[in-house]
């Protein structure tokens, strides 16, 4: 994965998903999309206020269970300081 993140002014946050033909066929993709979107959602309160990121997967992430990607993820977000502790 790829996470890209702006520190922006504005209250809130936002975070967009790339999954791109690479990846594979559709439900492979939208399997790394719900996936992701889960990761989010679970450590949206823990985010910085004003952020906007986003995050690209990559194809290791077809094969990559659950557990792996959410240490993926985790770690991602501690190397790009996003989150409160």
């Amino acid at each position: 994965m790829v996470l890209s993140v702006l520190t922006d002014a504005e209250p809130g946050n936002r975070v967009g998903l790339i999954t791109t033909r690479r990846l594979g066929n559709a439900v492979t993709r939208n399997l790394a999309r719900r996936r992701l979107r889960e990761m989010v959602r679970i450590t949206r309160p823990r985010f910085k206020d004003g952020l906007w990121m986003v995050l690209i997967a990559r194809r290791p992430i077809a094969g990559a269970s659950f557990k792996e990607i959410e240490r993926e993820w985790l770690n991602l977000a501690r190397r790009a300081a996003i989150l409160t502790e």
